[in-house]
């Protein structure tokens, strides 16, 4: 990746992340562009979501697309490891 272009965070009301407080944001999906094996003009949209705790069921997908709109690689699936979290804000600290 060399260029981040947008990020939208979202709730899943079916997701339950785990402790409290519950957070308001469990997903995020971002799209930017970048180079794939050195060659530029690729682009790419990605989405993490954090399923649980610890790391128990979160998921990550990316889709990588050449300069021509082919799909030149796709994963998605359940962490093996690792742990995706979503922020928990505390409304009453500054």
């Amino acid at each position: 990746s060399t260029v981040v272009s947008s990020v939208v965070f979202s709730d899943d009301p079916n997701s339950l992340p785990g402790r409290r407080p519950r957070p308001s944001i469990d997903s995020a999906a971002f799209t930017g562009s970048g180079r794939w094996n050195g060659a530029d003009g690729y682009t790419f949209e990605a989405t993490a979501s954090d399923r649980g705790e610890p790391g128990s069921n979160d998921t990550f997908s990316i889709v990588i697309r050449s300069p021509l709109g082919v799909i030149v690689a796709s994963v998605n699936g359940q962490l093996e490891s690792g742990n995706i979290q979503s922020e928990r804000l505390n409304p009453r600290r500054n």
